[in-house]
């Protein structure tokens, strides 16, 4: 009892019954450990130690013990049992296990994470060596074992290898294993140690970023194979301007090779651009984020521009841009660039035709009415010559001059497509023959005119009379470049003015059926200056001098053309020449049905005549009734409708163009 009120509380009741029970669990002998609390008020941990003694009978007598402080002992287990649980811990986190082999002996100790690296429960694997080679992939097994005999017999200390693990439940684990061996005084290997580092995560995550990294190769090889097919020019240049990569179309459009534009600021593509004012447009808007400025259009916006070619010159062009993903925390842009200069081609020519169409409009209805009040002039004329002895010498003038004005009303209406077409087949070669006559009975003799017309030319469904009139100007505004040439000064003395007129069928395709026909006049006169040649088939321009031209032969030509379905160009060089192509369509269908015989006309003695213009009626009757003919007016479409329904008529004189309805 003394002893025990030094006992710590909690051990005391322990420590009573152990020693005061006759039937004590302590047995004869044994070992019983507790705390003590001293004087000086420390805990000490005793172990105390006894037996018991007997008399001759077998019967206890007493107890003998020595009781040990073992305070410092606990604590030093303590400590290394917290040390083994922190390496342990350490070992877990970090997937790196230990273990220590006695070569000598042939065992092998695994840490606790060792053996859960390898899917290993119990505590007593491995048992031998083998155990952790069988566990070893067998495509790795041969070289595991390889290098570590070959480490022995080298002497190294110490030695490391990678190599995947099979796990009993089949799982695949990737490790790697570095041992350092133990020698004795003499050099002898007697054990080992060493550490095996579960890198599985490492390794599929390394798989996986290189699996990306091949596939983002794949997608940026993708995008340069789209990048490189693709028409239009696309570059991809930095937030500075600078271009880091320009596809092929570049080499076509601008004639720059891709890679010698690497490197350089984008504004070398640009004609009127510096490269101050580009940053300046790109500063604004990586500033403030709008994508355009007081002086111009920059990002996310399509815009004409005029671009620069490698040579210098310059093309009209699409650009837009858009901001790209950025790269290495810089921004990036993609510019694209379309040619529009067969696009900007085609506007003029539309322009040109609408405007053509609405001048033709208004010369058709200038020229209506002006041609009413030439055919009341003519007529009157006439009529105030017959029942003459001698035709008056003023009548006569004034019949010229309203047969010139008449002539220059056709070609307005001619210009203006409002005259009515008598559409039959035309032969060419005739045509042509009697146009070249014509020219050399009244061209300067010293113009050579020469035709060429291939045997193999079928007749074109046309307008003979405005074909004729369309070669014919296209003649004579050769004529007079030819003749301007050869007045020259700068003639060269040996200088034969010429004009050579050919025909030919080209063809769309192997068959014959996208056949035209192509007519050229060509002659090697002065030539037209480029910055008009957009010009000359415009109405009512001419270059030449006052009175010499009214500025729609020209004009009518390509009217005449286009009317029938033909297109009219022209090439030219100045002090070289000039060549117009006609090419009019052949319509091989029309030219194999043929043309509808017609019945012979007959005596014809009455007559409607209709037109909104009393004038002309007045003077039509005035024609037509002293010749016999039976004359019935009409001022209009409705009126003239309404008449022939009621009596009958064997011929009609009628106005095309008039009110409700027409002609």
């Amino acid at each position: 009892e003394f002893i025990a009120r030094f006992v710590h509380p909690d051990d005391q009741e322990m420590l009573l019954t152990a020693v005061s029970e006759r039937d004590s669990p302590l047995g004869d002998t044994g070992t019983l450990r507790y705390r003590l609390r001293r004087l000086d008020g420390h805990e000490v941990t005793i172990e105390t130690h006894w037996w018991t003694m007997h008399d001759e009978a077998g019967m206890p007598l007493r107890r003998v013990s020595t009781s040990l402080d073992v305070t410092e002992q606990d604590r030093l287990q303590q400590a290394l049992v917290q040390r083994e649980q922190m390496l342990a811990s350490a070992e877990l986190l970090a997937h790196l296990g230990s273990w220590e082999a006695n070569l000598d002996e042939g065992t092998l100790v695994y840490s606790e994470e060792g053996r859960r690296i390898f899917g290993q429960e119990d505590p007593d694997w491995p048992k031998d060596y083998r155990q952790v080679i069988h566990a070893v992939h067998e495509d790795d097994r041969d070289r595991v074992t390889a290098e570590a005999s070959r480490s022995l017999s080298l002497g190294v200390g110490s030695s490391a290898s990678e190599y995947r693990i099979v796990r009993p439940d089949g799982s695949i684990r990737h490790v790697i294993s570095v041992k350092k061996y133990v020698r004795d005084e003499h050099g002898h290997v007697h054990s080992a140690i060493g550490t095996v580092l579960d890198v599985t995560d490492t390794v599929e995550a390394t798989d996986a970023l290189r699996r990306l990294r091949e596939e983002a190769e794949d997608r940026d090889a993708q995008v340069a194979d789209i990048l490189d097919s693709v028409p239009s020019v696309v570059v991809e240049m930095s937030e500075f301007g600078v271009i880091l990569h320009a596809n092929p179309a570049v080499r076509e459009i601008f004639g720059w090779e891709p890679e010698a534009l690497v490197g350089r600021h984008v504004s070398i593509l640009a004609a009127n651009v510096t490269p101050e004012q580009h940053d300046a447009f790109l500063a604004h808007f990586l500033q403030t984020g709008e994508p355009s400025t007081a002086t111009g259009l920059v990002v996310e916006r399509t815009r004409e521009v005029e671009a620069r070619r490698y040579d210098g010159s310059s093309f009209p062009a699409d650009l837009r841009v858009q901001e790209g993903t950025a790269r290495h925390g810089q921004r990036r842009f993609i510019g694209v660039v379309n040619d529009i200069t067969e696009r900007k081609a085609a506007e003029a020519r539309l322009l040109q035709a609408q405007k053509s169409e609405a001048l033709g409009t208004l010369v058709a209805g200038v020229a209506h009415d002006f041609n009413n009040l030439l055919t009341a002039i003519g007529g009157s004329i006439d009529l105030a010559q017959e029942g003459r002895d001698e035709p008056d010498e003023w009548l006569e003038r004034a019949s010229l001059a309203t047969d010139r004005a008449a002539a220059l009303v056709r070609q307005l209406l001619q210009f203006a497509r409002q005259t009515p077409q008598s559409r039959e087949p035309v032969n060419i070669r005739d045509l042509v023959d009697e146009l070249v006559g014509l020219c050399r009975a009244t061209f300067d003799r010293r113009i050579e005119l020469t035709a060429l017309v291939t045997d193999e030319v079928p007749a074109v469904i046309a307008d003979g009379v405005q074909l004729h009139q369309a070669l014919m100007n296209l003649v004579l505004n050769s004529r007079d470049a030819v003749l301007e040439r050869a007045d020259s000064p700068d003639a060269p003395d040996d200088f034969i003015p010429r004009i050579s007129i050919r025909v030919d069928v080209a063809h769309q395709r192997d068959d014959d059926e996208e056949s035209f026909m192509v007519i050229e006049v060509e002659d090697n006169g002065t030539g037209i200056p480029p910055d008009i040649q957009d010009r000359i088939f415009d109405p009512f321009y001419t270059s030449k001098g006052v009175g010499k031209g009214t500025g729609l032969g020209l004009a009518t030509a390509r009217g005449i053309v286009a009317n029938h379905g033909g297109e009219l160009t022209v090439r030219s060089e100045l002090g070289t020449g000039t060549t117009f192509v006609a090419t009019l369509p052949i319509d091989r269908e029309s030219l194999d049905d043929g043309v509808n015989e017609q019945a012979p006309g007959h005596a014809m003695p009455t007559v409607l005549i209709v037109d909104d213009e009393e004038s002309i009626r007045v003077l039509l009757r005035a024609a037509l009734e002293p010749r016999g003919y039976a004359v019935v007016e009409a001022a209009g479409g409705a009126a003239a409708v309404a008449i022939s329904t009621s009596r009958e008529l064997d011929l009609v004189l009628l106005d095309v163009n008039m009110p409700s309805p027409n002609g």
